[in-house]
């Protein structure tokens, strides 16, 4: 069998927490045709670089150094952390396949994995996005990225691994994960799970993201034998007003469920997101958390943010699985 190279995908992030990089993170991913609203591309090149960097930069800079680690950005951390486990557990198990980390923007590039597996022998490419459920802007962004990288690395087909949303073991290690971070429904705790929003439009094209969204919800709220009341969820990350988003909105409904009034406390989970990264690391605790302990009156311990499942064994076992059911 030919060796084959699996490139995990993911968004990306800036290379440092300072205004400059992050300015020239926001442009490759700004302008990505996939990411855009549907206005001219000139208008909104010019939009973009004269408008929105140079205060969003600055902006976006000052969070990203609220979540920096000391080796770097988190996301990028945990995915080459991920990659190297996956290669160690397919080198235990004899299997012909080698992993490496590449992000639609900034580095590690789709262009720097395919140079890192070409090096380890490997003929045969797949790429695995790192986004449960599948959407144009994200799923679409990282293949994208993953087939101009290709061009010029093989002339072997890319292979483009599902979305495993339904995934057994997937949802069995959020279950582990929600169980582990204390989560008591006979307590009266309440689980709350926000994915990222996407454009109504998008579905509009047939997008399927929200009918995925929807089966990881009820299989999770099964595996947990969770009551109808027992959870909920909402959207976030909404980009911008001027187009319409998938709603119910994560904002609104934490509003909502702090004004009715919980029992126990409300634990907050993103199974959209494989990786934390600044969406769950700040935007959670910094804008989220608070609306909810503001309408709830309630103490900062009653609202627990359940980390993703990042470099864990379960998620190493987890896209193990996948890999080779895929392949």
């Amino acid at each position: 069998m030919e060796r084959t190279g699996i490139i995990l995908g993911n968004t990306g992030t800036p290379d440092a927490p300072e205004a400059g990089a992050v300015g020239q993170y926001l442009e490759q991913f700004l302008t990505d045709e996939r990411i855009a609203p549907r206005i001219p591309k000139a208008l909104w090149r010019l939009i973009v670089t004269k408008c929105i960097i140079p205060k969003r930069s600055v902006a976006s800079a000052a969070k990203y150094r609220l979540i920096w680690q000391e080796a770097g950005s988190p996301l990028r951390c945990h995915m080459e952390a991920l990659a190297t486990k996956l290669n160690e557990l397919f080198q235990s198990t004899g299997d012909d396949i080698h992993v490496a980390a590449g992000m639609s923007y900034g580095t590690p590039s789709m262009q720097d994995a395919f140079a890192k597996l070409m090096s380890a022998g490997c003929e045969s490419f797949a790429i695995l996005p790192l986004y449960p459920q599948s959407a144009h802007s994200t799923t679409g962004s990282a293949t994208d990225a993953a087939l101009r990288a290709h061009e010029p690395a093989s002339q072997s087909s890319l292979k483009i691994l599902p979305s495993y949303y339904a995934d057994p073991m997937y949802i069995q290690s959020l279950a582990k994960r929600v169980q582990d971070a204390g989560f008591n429904p006979e307590a009266g705790d309440h689980l709350f799970m926000s994915f990222h929003s996407i454009p109504l439009a998008d579905i509009k094209c047939g997008d399927t993201y929200a009918e995925e969204v929807q089966k990881t919800c009820s299989l999770l709220a099964k595996e947990l034998q969770l009551a109808d009341g027992a959870w909920s969820m909402g959207f976030q990350c909404r980009f911008d007003k001027a187009r319409s988003w998938l709603s119910p909105f994560t904002k609104d409904q934490l509003a909502r469920l702090g004004a009715q009034g919980i029992t126990g406390r409300l634990f907050f989970i993103c199974p959209n997101f494989a990786i934390d990264c600044l969406e769950t690391l700040y935007d959670v605790p910094y804008e989220l958390a608070p609306i909810y302990l503001e309408a709830s009156g309630r103490a900062e311990d009653s609202f627990v943010y359940i980390p993703c499942l990042n470099s864990t064994y379960s998620h190493v076992q987890t896209l193990a699985n996948v890999i080779r059911r895929a392949l």
